[in-house]
């Protein structure tokens, strides 16, 4: 009998339920409970994510104006000195 190979990642999205008539039972409930935060989890962590991107994008920016205004400032004083 040959076995499947099944991911955890891939399975732990399904999503899981039963179909039994009546309440269900404190496994079940933990399991749902865990899967719900597992859920949160990722959503946090892709935010987190983005504002990592966005936190790295603005740092370059940052050292391009810093030395755009440098540069600038140089330029300035090189004007003054010659209108002197």
């Amino acid at each position: 009998m040959a076995t499947s190979f099944k991911s955890y990642r891939k399975e732990s999205r399904s999503d899981w339920g039963s179909s039994q008539e009546g309440a269900l039972d404190l496994g079940q409930l933990k399991l749902g409970a865990l899967l719900r935060i597992a859920d949160g989890v990722e959503t946090m962590a892709r935010t987190i994510t983005s504002l990592i991107d966005q936190n790295v994008r603005l740092k370059q920016q940052n050292d391009t104006l810093i030395r755009s205004q440098r540069s600038l400032r140089g330029i300035n004083r090189r004007l003054k000195s010659a209108l002197k």
